[in-house]
């Protein structure tokens, strides 16, 4: 079954092309999540970009995004009636729409203008970075390098008010969240047409809580608490953290026997693919710590600390979600396997020949449940 917000895109669709004057050199394209489609009236073909450089431009602005929000936009130029040209700008995001004019003396202004318009609704970020390093749109007898348009100066939000040619004027609606991003991580490493540069690499701080489970490190299932801060550079991940197991018992012969437990630091290095909002994180882990056991049931019971060391990896789930630029949080839910590279044996002395408690098995494990947080 058909919903009304997807007919009602539909219908303003329709009702677009059937606006564009016979004639007018049209390209409709998907740009990242972006419904775009660009009409030229034939009496301006011969002094405007093509449709398919408009649709190549807003690739780029967009190729640094993380996520995208879902719109669709239509634009056309015309030949002003007082001389310059005049672009018609039609925005839609979910059951809200807008329209808006652009005037400059030339056409690729027009289209360059309302490109930017069109990927700051797409992305709030766009409007905070650095224009592409790709050259503006320029007239076809114009040269290829013009400056771009700041995006500082194409806010989305701006009002009627703005003078003619401004692209900030009657921005596009959201009665939810207007001109904010919509959540969910794209696949990193996108490349904008034209083989241009590779955006400069993003770098975010990470920091995770979670609640753990451990199998093997001391005798019995464990509960404990995790903690980790680190760094991403693209895909790479980095951290540092603590893990703490909490005390569990093993008994010998007759009343005898230790109370156990496990303080470990951690060191993870891996890589993060992102699928929409799902992240997978696999990684390899390095465990430095220690193990402590408590005897009872002895007259002269000792506590006794033992190095811990092991090696192993594992694999973070993460749901990611954008709280605000710079801000993401994920539900995170994780397994390690680690192999023991010490092998420590705890004895209770005073019997010949010693009476051993416990000894770790080689393998042990634990899953952890938690909340990632970046920053950036």
């Amino acid at each position: 079954m058909r919903s009304p917000r997807r007919g009602a895109r539909a219908l303003l669709a329709a009702a677009l092309l059937a606006l564009s004057p016979a004639g007018a050199a049209r390209a409709q394209e998907g740009v990242r999540g972006v419904a775009l489609e660009t009409s030229v009236a034939a009496a301006a073909q011969a002094s405007c970009p093509t449709p398919a450089a408009v649709s190549e431009r807003l690739a780029a602005y967009l190729r640094e995004s993380e996520t995208i929000e879902p719109i669709a936009a239509s634009i056309h130029v015309a030949p002003g009636d007082a001389g310059g040209f005049v672009g018609t700008l039609e925005l839609v995001r979910g059951d809200a729409s807008s329209r808006r004019e652009v005037t400059a003396a030339s056409c690729a202004d027009v289209l360059e203008a309302c490109t930017l318009v069109v990927a700051i609704a797409a992305d709030a970020e766009v409007a905070s970075r650095a224009p592409p390093a790709s050259a503006a749109l320029a007239d076809p007898a114009e040269a290829p390098e013009r400056v771009s348009p700041s995006p500082a100066d194409a806010d989305p939000e701006a009002g009627d008010g703005a003078p003619p040619g401004d692209p900030t004027a009657d921005a596009p609606l959201d009665p939810e969240r207007p001109g904010a991003a919509a959540s969910g991580a794209l696949p990193e490493g996108d490349e904008a047409p034209g083989g241009e540069p590779a955006a400069p690499l993003e770098v975010w701080a990470m920091a995770r809580v979670a609640v753990a489970l451990s199998f093997g490190l001391v005798p019995d299932a464990s509960a404990g608490a995790a903690l980790d801060v680190g760094a991403r550079i693209a895909f790479v991940e980095a951290s540092l953290g603590a893990h703490w197991h909490s005390e569990t018992e093993r008994a010998s012969a007759g009343e005898r026997g230790g109370r156990f437990a496990a303080y470990v630091g951690t060191a993870r290095v891996g890589v993060a693919f992102a699928i929409d909002a799902l992240e997978l994180a696999p990684a390899i882990r390095l465990d430095v710590g220690a193990l402590t056991g408590r005897g009872y049931g002895v007259s002269s019971a000792r506590d006794a600390v033992t190095p811990w060391v092991a090696l192993g990896g594992g694999l973070e789930v993460r749901f990611r979600w954008r709280v605000q630029p710079g801000l993401d949080l994920a539900a995170v839910a994780g397994g390690d396997v680690m192999a023991a590279l010490v092998e420590p044996t705890f004895v209770i002395l005073g019997s010949t020949p010693p009476d051993a408690i416990y000894t770790p098995p080689p393998v042990n494990g634990a899953v952890t449940l938690g909340l990632r947080m970046f920053l950036r």
